[in-house]
């Protein structure tokens, strides 16, 4: 497999097949990509109408990027091979779904540890689910209509590792140690603008020497209900609509 001049190696293939004219059960299936190792088993229907599998595999993250988007690699520092496992189903009734989760937890990426990372498909949607117990879940939606849609719940968490890796630029002087609970839940079009972002937030900021708080949402206008902060002493309140 080529990509602008990157090689990722396919194969080998190894399959034990038994079939009829009604159906083939597939006893295993062993296929390696380049860093992608998948084992599996399943069945394929009549004349191809509807088949079904499971299937475990072994992940080298940082490889896999290296030849799908090289700049990525350093912002996911994945030193140790995601384990998964998962299933897979197709029919004509029902078309394709499936879903993918880690088995070998925690794991660390990107700053972020994980003791729950699963990605589900069932057309026309794709959900990526990720979690801790100590900060929260979130959830992001694909749809084939090009509608993206975030669902966070936070608890505690830290919103450093998440700029890095979206290459913001955080500024030198920031507070230290800050932390993020409550709610936001965003919804826009891809490709994504400002301006098509939609969505509400419900969020606790806390950092040292200071806390605040907001309460908003946003459409064809920003509109904050609840502003309120706590810095060095001081106290400040507010609300706004900005068109």
């Amino acid at each position: 497999l080529h990509r602008d001049g990157r090689s990722l190696d396919f194969g080998p293939i190894e399959a034990d097949l038994d079939g009829n004219a009604d159906a083939i059960d597939i006893k295993n299936l062993e296929i390696s990509v380049g860093p992608v190792r998948l084992r599996g088993s399943g069945s394929i229907g009549g004349l191809g109408g509807s088949a079904a599998g499971e299937f475990t595999g072994v992940l080298d993250l940082e490889e896999m990027l290296l030849w799908w988007q090289p700049e990525w690699a350093n912002r996911v520092d994945s030193n140790d091979p995601l384990e998964f496992g998962g299933e897979v189903s197709w029919s004509v009734e029902s078309g394709l779904q499936g879903g993918v989760r880690l088995t070998k937890t925690p794991v660390r990426l990107a700053g972020f540890e994980f003791d729950d990372l699963e990605a589900n498909f069932r057309a026309p949607e794709a959900t990526i689910s990720a979690s801790h117990s100590s900060c929260g879940r979130v959830s992001l939606t694909v749809s084939a209509d090009q509608t993206l849609a975030l669902e966070a719940r936070l608890h505690d968490a830290n919103p450093a590792p998440a700029l890095a890796l979206a290459g913001c630029e955080v500024p030198p002087h920031r507070p230290e140690d800050i932390r993020i609970s409550g709610n936001l839940d965003a919804w826009t079009t891809l490709p994504m603008t400002v301006d098509h972002v939609k969505g509400s937030a419900d969020l606790q900021v806390r950092w040292q020497g200071g806390r605040a708080s907001l309460q908003g949402t946003a459409g064809d206008r920003l509109v904050i209900d609840h502003l309120s902060g706590h810095l060095f002493g001081g106290h400040l309140e507010g609300s706004a609509t900005i068109t």
